[in-house]
């Protein structure tokens, strides 16, 4: 299963633009194209997604930052 699905599923969870986030293993971009196997993934591993956010007074930069939990079926 390629991890676009995951990836898509939290954007939308969340309230968020999918181009916006990024999302990283292992301090890696993960490209959507990959799965899990891809990234040698084991069960509970986390992928962490990254969000800017820009806007305020002063042009702000806030970055947002979670993790994913990732359940690995062989």
């Amino acid at each position: 299963m390629l991890l676009c699905m995951l990836m898509e599923d939290y954007c939308e969870q969340m309230g968020l633009v999918f181009g916006a986030v990024r999302f990283t293993f292992n301090g890696i971009q993960v490209r959507e194209i990959k799965s899990a196997s891809d990234l040698v993934m084991e069960d509970a591993d986390t992928i962490d997604a990254w969000s800017d956010i820009f806007g305020g007074y002063g042009m702000c930069t806030l970055r947002t930052w979670s993790t994913i939990s990732v359940e690995v079926r062989k």
